[in-house]
């Protein structure tokens, strides 16, 4: 059996990225992605001849535990390949801050609303978050300093979409909790 370990570059080395034993990995949240045995095999191929190209992610608790939030796919394919040794990139010690730094990130990747949804439950009902909790108020998302009249006019748009975005959002992500709890009553 063949055994496999991650290669780190430069810039993986410069951005807190390290190599960690997958047997350390905590799967809690494995249940609240989806998986695509399609993506799998062509993940798996990529792997085989690559490496694992990017780090799986999580928290690591104050008690040690290490969680894995994001790369569920390439552990499972690690694992088949006996890869023992993976690149991890850690989001901090808080889970529910983790949970919400990967929904945030996820945005410009690669989270369906479906898993981004789950996530948000998990917030919801383990963590006890609400959505004022989950979704940064108005007064988080300002920047405070501009230099320039034309900078700040442009930026003032900018805010004004991104609220109007975030307004939006909570009111999908409050509808996507109701939901999940009328079709899941113990969630309750």
């Amino acid at each position: 059996m063949l055994v496999w370990s991650a290669i780190m570059n430069d810039d993986q080395r410069n951005s807190g990225i390290r190599q960690v034993e997958i047997s350390s990995f905590d799967l809690r949240y494995e249940h609240c992605r989806l998986k695509s045995n399609v993506t799998e095999k062509v993940l798996l191929s990529s792997i085989l001849d690559h490496g694992i190209r990017d780090p799986l992610r999580g928290v690591e608790t104050k008690d040690g535990c290490r969680i894995l939030l994001d790369g569920f796919k390439r552990y499972r394919c690690a694992k088949k390949l006996s890869i023992g040794i993976v690149p991890y990139h850690c989001l901090g010690e808080d889970e529910a801050f983790g949970i919400i730094t990967l929904l945030r990130i996820a945005n410009a990747k690669s989270l369906s609303i479906l898993e981004q949804a789950r996530l948000i439950d998990e917030l919801n009902t383990i963590h006890k978050m609400s959505v004022s909790q989950i979704v940064p108020s108005k007064c988080e998302r300002i920047p405070s300093v501009y230099n320039r009249p034309a900078q700040q006019n442009m930026a003032n748009c900018r805010i004004l979409r991104l609220e109007q975005k975030v307004d939006r959002l909570s009111h999908q992500i409050e509808n996507i909790l109701k939901a999940i709890h009328i079709d899941n009553p113990s969630h309750q």
